[in-house]
């Protein structure tokens, strides 16, 4: 409970960063790269207090998985700010019927890039990861203690 409590919470931080606006890249990073560190300095504590095995742990994956995540949400913070820097423009279309009628008068904004990478991140990336891997671990944990 004191090792995967604490992570869940840092990764729900991290998590939390896809859903900051494109435009505040300060924040986003500073909070990523915050939750990064002091998750690694958690597994430098925990690796220290275990003892030393030729093998990895399973509590040595958990940690890895929980930087490899965070460090995905940074590097999809740092390709959202590239192209946001690129020209890309909302364009505004008029929906139309299928023969080619108006069908109303409200204009609707196509979202920019930015903004859809940091939806697809957040609603369908991460999301997935995690739910595959904690059934996975959780799987093979539960069935290694079988043993």
């Amino acid at each position: 409970m004191s090792v995967y409590f604490p992570t869940s919470m840092l990764l729900i931080i991290g998590y939390s960063t896809l859903y900051v606006k494109v435009a505040l890249l300060q924040v986003r990073l500073i909070v990523s790269l915050t939750t990064l560190l002091v998750l690694y300095t958690l597994f430098n504590n925990t690796s220290d207090a275990l003892p030393p095995t030729a093998y990895i742990k399973m509590i040595d994956v958990w940690f890895f998985s929980c930087i490899l995540l965070l460090f995905y949400v940074i590097v999809s913070h740092v390709v959202v700010e590239h192209l946001g820097n690129r020209n890309t423009e909302i364009k505004w279309v008029k929906p139309f019927s299928a023969d080619g009628h108006k069908v109303s008068d409200i204009s609707a904004a196509v979202r920019p890039l930015p903004d859809r990478v940091l939806l697809y991140t957040r609603c369908a990336v991460v999301p997935v990861v995690v739910v595959l891997f904690n059934l996975v671990y959780w799987a093979v944990l539960f069935g290694l203690r079988g043993k």
